[in-house]
């Protein structure tokens, strides 16, 4: 644990600038403050992915960028630069990355090949994947995502959707090699996360009645059993929880 967080005050020091002659912060310093919000270390174990937060004045929000940086030169290099940032970062096969964005007014999937910078849409889903895990093997995909997207025939306007129309995600598979889309379960209930299991078997999730905050202490645990497609409940208690 001890050289872990050796590793993330070097990787603090590696990414951010700082300033020769000390001066006194002020609100645009507050604006411009990046953040590390997820580490993983690379297979190797030779450098680290790091999810860093900044503040986009255009969008006016903050958003994620994709950098790695190496425990032995310490050059942190920024791999992703999507105008409304990426999340849920994930290693894909030997030498790609995969992760949510946004590119075409709902969130995907992309791959991005390390070797020659080229970023790729896995699949095209017809509303905004919130999670996703891979089989081992990556050839089977998981992921959550409204059954459908009602958008575009809604008749409630837009800047009311947030509060009245969030939809509940559900489960899905996608087999990588034919293509086919599969729903795991029917959508009356919320999905919030999603985890793969170390031998393939079962998916731990996290339920809620709908994605409503109120609904927050209502959600509990239940585990997804590949081999018979059914839900068992493991916790039945008034408490958020999460996988």
């Amino acid at each position: 644990m001890m050289q872990f967080l050796k590793y993330l005050f070097v990787l603090l020091f590696a990414v951010y600038n700082f300033n020769d002659s000390p001066r006194k912060m002020n609100a645009d310093d507050l604006f411009d403050i990046k953040l590390i919000k997820e580490v993983k270390l690379f297979p190797d174990g030779k450098s680290a992915l790091l999810l860093i937060s900044e503040s986009s004045r255009e969008l006016d929000k903050r958003i994620n960028h994709l950098w790695k940086t190496d425990f032995i030169n310490l050059n942190p290099v920024q791999l992703t630069n999507a105008k409304n940032g990426v999340s849920y970062p994930q290693f894909y096969e030997d030498s790609s990355l995969a992760y949510l964005s946004d590119h075409k007014g709902k969130q995907n999937i992309y791959i991005l090949d390390r070797k020659s910078g080229k970023e790729e849409l896995l699949f095209e889903h017809n509303s905004s994947v919130s999670a996703f895990s891979f089989s081992k093997d990556y050839k089977t995909l998981f992921f959550l995502a409204p059954r459908t997207d009602n958008s575009e025939n809604s008749l409630v306007p837009n800047f009311l959707k947030a509060d009245f129309e969030t939809p509940n995600s559900a489960l899905w598979r996608y087999d990588i090699n034919t293509k086919k889309k599969e729903l795991l379960s029917s959508g009356e209930k919320h999905i919030k996360s999603l985890n793969l299991s170390h031998d393939g078997k079962q998916l731990a999730t996290v339920i809620a009645p709908s994605p409503n905050v109120n609904d927050e202490l209502k959600s509990e645990i239940y585990v997804y059993n590949l081999d018979d497609n059914k839900f068992r409940q493991l916790t039945n208690n008034y408490a958020q929880e999460k996988s």
